[in-house]
């Protein structure tokens, strides 16, 4: 699989005059009432392509006013995310590389020398399940196994033990060790409030910037985790997460057609802070006829988005090929409103 430079393609349409419609569609899971901001003249329809790469090895972070990627890096290229929120000690795990870990109940990283019990209690950090962490905020100075998943050509990255030492508003302390090793590593992870997440490679040994800062971006192109529960089954899958800093979204196939959807009915929705709103499922492969293997996309899925500035937006996918015919390249449409 080749390593492709990212590419955008901006296509502009005319601007597109719509009515208002009575009937709103109403969801579970509402934000917090907000001051509204006053109606203004609607923006042009854009459509996008953000390419990812066949192997999807892009992170890429996308803001939707300036129709910009703002950030991008490999998905490689850390490990854990450290919450930089000062209320807050959470630790995710990079679930684009399937990473996943193990809670050994022992206190000193000395104590863990093999992988005895990591089969049958592993665990995955999912983005549909925020509140089921490996660590998470609990993590109560017990060590972790981890395995570091795989990189962009499905080979395994191997283990490491890991102890949250202690968190304060300040900073993270963090030891680490190969799995065989005593010679243990400790690191400090400074908080950064411009940032929802400090993030950390075992391979650098050190923090490493990935997501701009959290008020710079809206959407992040990404794998990422999902755990469907009949039966119960972790699965890599390739989407879109939403910045978790004061944006919200929510989807709607049923009530409106994408281009009659406007600023008073986008106002209506009961929006959703769930970072995978918008998630993989705007695409399915095969299927439904398509008999070819190819991804069938579902441009009736229409996506109204919040953004920090409490602008709204409307969104659809309508592509997931560049022009060669290669997947990994997500093609959207979306308007401000």
């Amino acid at each position: 699989m080749s390593f492709h430079n990212l590419s955008i393609s901006v296509l502009k349409v005319g601007r597109h005059m719509v009515g208002s419609l009575a009937i709103a569609a109403f969801f579970s899971g509402c934000i917090p009432e907000e001051t509204p901001i006053a109606p203004h003249q609607a923006g042009d329809v854009i459509t996008t392509a953000v390419e990812m790469g066949t192997d999807y090895r892009w992170q890429l972070y996308f803001n939707l006013e300036k129709n910009l990627i703002v950030g991008r890096n490999l998905k490689t290229d850390w490990d854990l995310a450290f919450d930089a929120n000062p209320e807050k000690s959470g630790v995710r795990l990079n679930s684009g590389k399937f990473m996943f870990g193990f809670n050994t109940k022992k206190q000193l990283v000395s104590e863990v020398m093999d992988t005895v019990g990591f089969e049958q209690h592993k665990r995955w950090d999912a983005a549909n399940a925020p509140d089921s962490l490996v660590i998470g905020d609990k993590h109560n100075s017990a060590v972790y196994i981890l395995d570091l998943g795989y990189d962009e050509k499905s080979n395994p990255l191997g283990f490491k033990k890991v102890k949250i030492v202690s968190a304060n508003r300040e900073k993270y302390v963090l030891q680490y060790a190969d799995m065989q090793d005593n010679n243990f590593k400790t690191i400090e992870i400074q908080r950064d409030t411009n940032y929802n997440y400090t993030y950390f490679s075992f391979k650098t040994n050190n923090t490493t910037r990935v997501e701009p800062p959290k008020r710079d971006w809206d959407l992040a192109f990404t794998q990422y985790v999902h755990i469907f529960y009949e039966p119960y089954q972790p699965y890599l899958v390739t989407g879109v997460l939403l910045n978790t800093h004061k944006t919200y979204a929510v989807m709607d196939s049923t009530q409106f057609k994408f281009e009659n959807i406007d600023y008073k009915q986008a106002n209506s929705f009961s929006l959703l802070d769930k970072s995978d709103v918008i998630g993989y499922s705007w695409k399915s492969f095969g299927g439904f006829g398509n008999a070819t293997g190819n991804y069938k996309i579902f441009s009736n899925y229409n996506y109204i988005i919040k953004d920090s500035k409490s602008y709204f937006y409307k969104m659809r996918f309508v592509g997931f090929y560049d022009e060669q015919g290669r997947k990994g390249t997500p093609k959207f449409e979306f308007r401000k409103l």
